[in-house]
């Protein structure tokens, strides 16, 4: 973490070209995401965002509460991974391409009810952006920044 919260991407380029050179591509295969089989107390979480870092970092905070975790670009592929694999919580964005993060809970909310929860982040902080974030089904509307982290993981730890 950058000292104004934000996150910086760290790779080590000569760590990732060695690991490649001594995993051949077969040992890096896994199965496709509907044959994996969950352990019963396994609870799974969607992250949605079109930008690649706050994707990294939703998938972190969910990993790191317990959640195995999958990543969409946007909320049309986010729908389509739902109806596959299901979600026990979804933390999207709500300005995305193709369907945005409000189209996206309104859809699940249609589909699932309460079943799932819904947390919509956004660098937006007017009152009327959170307004319309509930309106559309949001269980919760955060706000891109340094607490972001926290208020999350406090989130997805507390039970429904």
């Amino acid at each position: 973490m950058l000292p104004e919260g934000r996150v910086a991407l760290v790779l080590n380029p000569g760590y990732l070209i060695d690991a490649a050179a001594h995993h051949p591509r077969q040992d890096l295969k896994r199965a496709p995401p509907e044959k994996r089989i969950l352990p019963a107390h396994q609870r799974r979480g969607l992250v949605v965002d079109d930008s690649e870092i706050p994707r990294a970092l939703g998938k972190h905070i969910l990993q790191q509460a317990g959640f195995e975790v999958e990543v969409a670009a946007n909320g049309q592929e986010a729908l389509s991974l739902w109806k596959k694999l299901g979600a026990e919580v979804i933390v999207a964005d709500v300005e995305m391409p193709v369907i945005d993060g409000l189209a996206l809970t309104r859809a699940i909310r249609a589909a699932a009810g309460n079943e799932v929860r819904i947390v919509l982040v956004s660098a937006n902080d007017t009152p009327e952006a959170r307004a319309t974030a509930i309106a559309a089904g949001a269980d919760a509307y955060l706000i891109k920044g340094s607490s972001l982290k926290s208020q999350l993981t406090a989130i997805v730890n507390s039970r429904p």
